[in-house]
């Protein structure tokens, strides 16, 4: 959300040849200018378009159009796409892609095999793609809906992956007028995809941070001990006390902030997904407007975690080691900041054991939530 005007962000890419319908399929999605053709800008040298719109006031949606993609370009294309997915899939839920739109014209049974390809790595990259078959209100497509479907099923997508759309309505012969439908379904589908991605993301954004801070904290006490220790201090008591304050102290400032990152991660997505159930294109369906997250639902993230070098650090810097007081003491105090710094990497594994156990513990209470 825009701290400045209270506007949400709203990021959609949309895959597919020219003339399958993209920007009609915008226009019937997002209101009828949320897409003109030959108004965007490059977004890459070449290939991606983007269009920045304001909608009913309080939306900014920001479209990119993968413009021109040709056979003779699929491996160039396969590059462009995923990283500009790549480049928007950040911590920030405002950053990312909350909608990915394959189109595919149902007037052709045609699906290209580069086409295939990069549905194909989307997939494998763990992204969400929405394929969407639009003209599907032409008459004698049956057969052609049939052989599309077929080849998406190869690629392991599944029916609620599919969803068939007529973006416009027309005036047939005999004065029959045909409504455009399958909005309310992408919108859905929309929601669906975004609330299943934070699932999978917020865990995993937690788990990177956590690993990074405490990573970054043992560095800290290994070089805090490293200078603490000298050739003339290593029987000192004072030092090894000193040592071990330090070390617990910055372990729990470290299990502090995992907290505090991920109490401010789960606000942000869980914030910014209300809103967009609540506010999502202006949509007066009630299924795209109600929400799926309990308000009154909090993770508990919290490390708690044992002091363990309060126990540990003073016995390792005065461990009888058998002829250690014949060394000389610069051999001395290398031996003690060795034995310290191996303290510190089973602190760092056992941190990162708890971290990984709270990960799958918020995935679960994350499954747990029924829509």
């Amino acid at each position: 959300m825009d701290s400045k005007t209270g506007a949400m962000d709203i990021n959609v890419l949309i895959i597919g040849k020219s003339g399958v319908g993209k920007s009609s399929l915008l226009n019937y999605l997002f209101g009828s200018k949320a897409a003109e053709s030959g108004t965007g800008r490059p977004v890459t040298e070449k290939g991606i378009y983007s269009y920045h719109r304001r909608i009913d006031g309080d939306i900014n949606l920001n479209i990119y159009d993968t413009w021109g993609l040709e056979a003779d370009k699929a491996d160039e294309w396969k590059r462009l796409i995923l990283n500009e997915v790549k480049q928007h899939d950040h911590s920030d839920i405002k950053d990312w892609f909350h909608v990915i739109l394959y189109c595919f014209s149902a007037k052709s049974a045609r699906i290209e095999k580069f086409e295939e390809d990069i549905i194909s790595e989307l997939l494998e990259e763990k992204n969400k793609v929405i394929t969407v078959l639009t003209h599907c209100d032409l008459k004698g497509i049956d057969q052609s809906l049939k052989e599309i479907k077929e080849r998406l099923f190869k690629l392991t997508l599944d029916e609620g992956d599919i969803i068939c759309v007529c973006s416009e309505g027309k005036k047939l012969l005999g004065g029959i007028q045909t409504e455009p439908f399958g909005r309310e379904q992408i919108l859905v589908k929309i929601k669906e995809e975004l609330w299943e991605r934070i699932q999978v993301k917020l865990p995993q954004t937690v788990e990177k941070y956590g690993f990074s801070c405490i990573e970054r904290t043992i560095q800290k006490c290994r070089n805090y001990s490293d200078s603490k220790i000298t050739i003339i201090n290593i029987h000192s008591k004072k030092v090894a006390d000193d040592i071990s304050s330090y070390c617990n102290e910055q372990i729990e400032l470290c299990a502090k902030d995992i907290e505090i990152y991920f109490q401010k991660q789960m606000l942000n997505m869980f914030e910014y997904f209300y809103n967009l159930c609540h506010r999502m294109l202006s949509s007066e369906t009630k299924e795209v407007r109600k929400p799926y997250v309990n308000f009154s639902f909090v993770v508990n993230f919290r490390m708690d975690f044992i002091k363990i070098l309060a126990e540990n650090i003073s016995s390792t810097i005065f461990l009888t080691i058998p002829g250690l007081n014949l060394l000389v003491p610069k051999v001395m105090s290398d031996i003690r900041k060795e034995k310290i710094a191996q303290e510190l990497m089973g602190l760092e594994r056992a941190f990162k054991e708890k971290i990984q156990f709270k990960r799958m513990s918020l995935e679960a209470e994350l499954r747990s939530i029924k829509m």
